[in-house]
């Protein structure tokens, strides 16, 4: 099982060159943010143009969420300059835990959240109650020893779409490195509760652990799909 789920997310990097000689890809820049309502939750009908506005629309925003878990915040959240908790500082954007996971859960599956953000930035695993947030007399506060997060990534305007459905859509962008080296990349968009959100995003792909995530009838439509 663990081989075919690597299979669905990484044989698109070795197929890249069919599949656009097959007409399967296309490049663009978003004219506008897409709305539910212009994109719908129906995947089969929405064009492969809407669909790479979708998958742009929310990468934009997926950055800054990932900033929130993974390094300083500073700038990111508004974190107040002083603190009599050191090193706890006041989180402006957010009062509670339950506005951030929200505004979280606007971009990534709950899935997503629970295995890469959720399990380290509220619980600390060690006992001493020095998680990453939490909440200080009613205000959220961020412990800013905790970050450091690097970003090599830079998507191209170079796409494909090997597989979706009325759950899913697998994007395949290639994607800029440090250094001008270039390497494709396979994105997960979920339908969840009426709305297309994030499932896996760059190195963060909680299927590769959590294999029992994708049905074995929808891996091998996956995998037909991606051969051909």
């Amino acid at each position: 099982m663990m081989k075919k789920i690597l299979t669905f997310f990484l044989c698109a990097v070795l197929l890249t060159s069919c599949s656009i000689g097959n007409g399967s890809s296309s490049s663009g820049a978003i004219q506008s943010e897409p709305s539910e309502s212009s994109i719908g939750t129906n995947s089969t009908s929405i064009s492969e143009e809407n669909v790479y506005e979708l998958f742009s629309a929310l990468d934009k925003k997926a950055l800054p969420v990932m900033r929130w878990y993974f390094e300083e915040a500073w700038e990111s959240l508004d974190i107040a300059e002083e603190s009599v908790y050191a090193p706890y500082y006041k989180v402006n954007d957010f009062a509670t835990i339950a506005e951030m996971k929200a505004a979280t859960a606007e971009v990534f599956t709950a899935n997503f959240a629970n295995i890469f953000f959720y399990d380290h930035a509220f619980i600390d695993p060690s006992g001493e109650d020095t998680p990453m947030y939490k909440e200080i007399d009613g205000q959220l506060y961020r412990n800013t020893d905790q970050g450091g997060l690097g970003w090599p990534y830079k998507l191209t305007d170079q796409w494909y779409i090997p597989y979706q459905d009325d759950q899913m859509i697998v994007m395949a962008v290639n994607t800029l490195l440090l250094g001008d080296e270039t390497e494709w990349n396979n994105f997960l968009l979920r339908n969840e509760g009426g709305s297309w959100k994030l499932d896996s995003y760059f190195e963060f792909n909680p299927y590769m652990e959590y294999s029992n995530a994708v049905t074995k009838q929808k891996e091998n439509e996956i995998d037909y799909a991606v051969s051909s």
